[in-house]
C-alpha cells in the first residue's frame, strides 16, 4: 500500500489529492483507513514525503523505479556507496519470488552462502553462475535454481540501463578489498531497510526494533542456524502458522546510529 501511495503521490493525480487527503482517493477496493495512515506514517519515516504529504527529492526518485519501496532505495543509494553492481544483482533476484536454492539442499548453501546473508549469497552466486559456459548444468550440480536466476538477470539488464540513463551513461568503480566492498554493500542495504532491523531474543525469535513484532528466520536462509544477534529483512512470510522474516543481513550495531541517527540512539 505504500508504494501504491508513493505512486499516486508522484502522478498529475495529486493536483486534485494531495497529503493527507489521499484517504479520499477513489480506490476500486479502498484499503482500511488505519492502513492508508500507517503506509503515510512510514512513507514520513523514511523521508519519502514531508509533514504535509509531499513528495521529498528521494521520494520522487524512488515513485520512479518499479521496484518495492526498500529495493527502489537500495537501487538509488547504491550510487552512494559505488556497489551499483552488487546491487542491481541482488535487488533483481530478490524482485524474483521464491528460495535461490532447492528446497532442503544444506550443501549448496554452505558452499555457496556467505556468512554476512542471503543478499550477499545473491551476488556470490550470480557471480558464479556468469562465469559457467553451460549455467544451467552448473546450477542443477549445485542445487540451485537456474529459473530465478535466468528471469532476475532480464530484469537486472532492465534496471542496468535505468540506471545508466539516470547518470548519464557513466559508471564509476572503486576496486577496493572485498571486505571493504561486502561492507558498504551491507551498509547500502541497511540504510534502505532500517525499519526492517530485528534483534535476535533468547529463544532464537527476531523481533523488529520498530514494532516490536517477533518471527523467525527463514529456513531456506543462510543465517538460519548462525542467528547473529542484528540483522535486517527484506521479506516477511507465513507458513504453517509461523511468520518468517527472509533475504536477510548481517547488521553491525554500531552502524544503526549513522546509517539512521533519526531512530536509532543506542547508549
Amino acid at each position: 500500500l505504500a508504494r501504491t501511495i508513493l505512486q499516486i503521490h508522484s502522478s498529475k493525480i495529486t493536483k486534485v489529492f494531495t497529503g493527507l487527503n489521499i484517504s479520499t482517493f477513489p480506490f476500486v477496493s479502498p484499503p482500511p483507513s488505519r492502513h492508508i495512515a500507517k503506509s503515510l506514517e512510514e512513507l514520513y519515516i523514511l523521508k519519502l514525503i514531508t509533514e504535509k504529504g509531499q513528495l521529498t527529492e528521494l521520494g520522487e526518485k524512488i515513485a520512479e523505479v518499479p521496484l518495492d519501496i526498500n529495493l527502489a532505495t537500495m537501487l538509488i543509494l547504491s550510487q552512494k556507496y559505488d556497489v551499483e553492481d552488487e546491487i542491481l544483482t541482488i535487488v533483481s533476484l530478490a524482485s524474483e519470488k521464491g528460495d535461490l536454492f532447492e528446497h532442503g539442499n544444506v550443501k549448496a548453501k554452505e558452499e555457496l552462502g556467505v556468512k554476512e546473508g542471503d543478499y550477499l549469497t545473491f551476488v556470490n552466486v550470480r557471480e558464479e553462475w556468469v562465469k559457467k559456459s553451460n549455467g544451467e548444468r552448473w546450477c542443477q550440480e549445485k542445487g540451485v535454481k537456474h529459473i530465478k536466476l535466468a528471469r532476475a538477470e532480464k530484469v537486472r539488464e532492465r534496471l542496468k540501463k535505468y540506471q545508466m540513463r539516470k547518470e548519464g551513461g557513466k559508471r564509476r568503480r572503486n576496486d577496493s578489498g572485498s571486505k571493504e566492498r561486502s561492507e558498504r554493500v551491507r551498509k547500502c542495504i541497511i540504510e534502505s531497510s532500517w525499519i526492517n532491523v530485528c534483534k535476535r531474543e533468547p529463544d532464537g525469535k527476531y523481533k523488529t526494533l520498530l514494532g516490536k513484532q517477533s518471527m523467525w528466520i527463514w529456513p531456506g536462509s543462510v543465517l538460519g542456524k548462525l542467528l547473529p544477534e542484528y540483522i535486517v529483512y527484506g521479506e516477511i512470510a507465513s507458513s504453517a502458522g509461523k511468520t518468517y522474516i527472509k533475504d536477510v543481513t548481517v547488521v553491525e550495531r554500531d552502524w544503526l546510529v549513522d546509517l539512521a541517527p533519526h531512530f536509532f540512539t543506542f547508549t
